[in-house]
């Protein structure tokens, strides 16, 4: 009821407060400029003369209240209204305000934080999802397009190689098959000097043999020659001998 009064009485004073702020304008020909604020002053205070608990959830910082506390009385002188009801009320306000930011704050204190909830896929994770999946396809789809690309410039160099190398390679057996068939004549050119070298050795080595024996032939001649000489001068002599020891025996 009390309440109910305040603001009854909070609406008849801005009222008065806003005849009283026109009429004074009229009365004086200061033009719309001050009628309008006024009006816009008076616009200001009608919060004040409304319920607290229509505005209990407006925010209002203790430590400026009475900064608060001073424009208001201001804005009440300028429209007219009672300075002493309007800062009561407003006093009344700060402190509703003030107890309940003490008893939210006080509230906060034993409440621990919550974890946040799981969060639930929707439409646009499952499109991401799908997106990231279609882009690794890509990915791969490309990768393998890259090896079999390399892997075909690799086969048509070669085959371009082998077009070109085909003379050489070619050329290369040729060459191979003559040094294999010339190494084979070389072989049997080789065999057959060295017959011929091992014959030739073979008649050198009998001719050698034969004129040693011719020599040693001759050497067994001489000695026997000179033995035979010796043994008939020894055989002369013991006749000699002989003879004169029978000439001096008979005698």
């Amino acid at each position: 009821d009390d309440d109910d009064d305040d603001d009854e009485e909070g609406r008849s004073g801005i009222e008065r407060g806003g005849g009283e702020g026109r009429g004074q304008g009229r009365g004086r020909g200061r033009g719309r400029g001050r009628g309008r604020a006024s009006s816009n002053a008076a616009a200001s205070l009608s919060l004040l003369s409304r319920p607290l608990s229509s505005v209990s959830t407006i925010p209002v910082d203790p430590a400026k209240a009475e900064e608060c506390r001073q424009i208001v009385q201001g804005l009440a002188l300028l429209a007219g209204v009672d300075a002493a009801a309007v800062a009561a009320r407003e006093g009344r306000y700060v402190d509703f305000v003030a107890g309940q930011t003490a008893r939210i704050k006080a509230e906060n204190a034993y409440h621990a934080p919550h974890v946040d909830p799981p969060r639930t896929k929707t439409q646009w994770d499952y499109l991401l999802q799908e997106m990231e999946m279609v882009a690794k396809d890509f990915a791969r789809e490309r990768a393998w397009k890259l090896r079999q690309c390399k892997r075909f410039a690799i086969h048509s160099a070669r085959s371009n190689r082998d077009l070109e190398s085909r003379d050489l390679h070619r050329q290369r057996e040729e060459e191979v098959n003559a040094r294999k068939v010339a190494k084979g004549l070389a072989q049997q050119i080789g065999a057959f000097w060295g017959k011929a070298k091992r014959v030739a050795a073979t008649k050198v080595a009998v001719e050698v043999e034969r004129q040693r024996r011719a020599f040693l032939d001759r050497q067994l001649e001489v000695v026997l020659g000179q033995t035979e000489k010796y043994s008939q001068l020894l055989a002369r002599n013991l006749y000699a001998d002989d003879d004169a020891t029978a000439a001096a025996a008979a005698a």
